[in-house]
């Protein structure tokens, strides 16, 4: 797990039916050597056999001074409130959504939480919200083609209290693209579908990109959603400096080349200061760049 985080540079990672104890989570937190942080909540009559959810966090990649976590429902929803560059803050929720009673238990599960949201101002509303919901929203999103739940009205109305976007990031990236993460059966009995979904505000989404569904490397039925997100205040990087890598100075063709042009290049600096003639196309500056330029495109 540590090794698919620290490859895929993933600071969050949202995990349900973790089935954790806190013995298991000392046992976990051990074997990575604190490497990472783990906050879980689990089923309050049967951990080890039901539910539970985790929230995995990679202190490579967050600052671990000021993470703070909510248990909302135990065993099925968490939130985690993560601090960036001054006074940036970003709320996670973590649900895995029931599934042993049916739609019925799951509409309930949505309108409990729902309900604590009102219920407890102080707790801040996530800008994302993301897990297992056991259910699709769209026909699309499940293979064979079958009608969606009847309770999304309910789900919607969860949404809409927590003021995030009825449709999720990747869905909105993909508007009509075919992409499972659950799979079940083989051949003629196989069944697909979208049951794992990253929810955002719309504020959240204009700062997010890379909306992935990827297989990973660890023994799960389930696929990696993920998307990477930044902080409103973040500071903007660019591509920076191109550099040449230092095998290249062993290059000779490379090194024929660069003595070649730079030799051109100097005569042409030569003329131009003789003659005492610059304009806005013709000056050292561009003459300087344009030579970058041809190294970098030989390089």
């Amino acid at each position: 797990m540590y090794s698919m985080m620290k490859q895929r540079a993933i600071g969050v990672l949202l995990l349900q039916e973790t089935h954790l104890t806190a013995e298991r989570q000392r046992d976990v937190t051990k074997m990575f050597k604190g490497r990472i942080k783990i906050l879980f909540s689990e089923h309050p009559d049967a951990p080890t056999r039901r539910e539970g959810v985790a929230i995995v966090l990679n202190k490579n990649q967050v600052d671990m001074r000021q993470v703070t976590h909510t248990e909302i429902i135990p065993g099925r929803a968490m939130q985690i409130s993560l601090k960036g560059r001054g006074d940036d803050s970003i709320n996670i929720l973590c649900i895995y959504v029931p599934t042993p009673d049916g739609i019925e238990e799951r509409r309930r599960f949505f309108q409990k939480l729902k309900h604590y949201y009102e219920h407890h101002p102080e707790t801040p509303k996530p800008c994302i919200m993301a897990g297992d919901f056991n259910n699709v929203e769209e026909a699309l999103d499940r293979l064979p083609v079958a009608e969606p739940d009847t309770l999304l009205s309910d789900l919607d109305a969860l949404k809409l209290e927590l003021g995030l976007m009825l449709v999720d990031g990747w869905r909105q990236t993909n508007p009509t693209e075919r992409q499972y993460i659950f799979h079940r059966g083989s051949r003629a009995a196989a069944v697909c579908s979208r049951l794992d979904r990253i929810y955002v505000s719309r504020d959240t989404f204009s700062r997010s990109r890379e909306w992935e569904i990827k297989t990973v490397g660890v023994k799960t039925d389930h696929s990696l959603v993920s998307v990477q997100v930044t902080m409103e205040n973040a500071p903007t990087v660019e591509k920076g400096r191109p550099t040449f890598a230092l095998h290249l100075l062993k290059d000779k063709t490379l090194a024929k080349l660069m003595k070649k042009t730079g030799c051109e290049a100097i005569a042409e600096l030569n003329t131009l200061e003789a003659n005492g003639t610059r304009s806005d196309t013709r000056n050292v500056q561009v003459i300087l760049f344009n030579l970058k330029q041809t190294w970098l495109k030989a390089a």
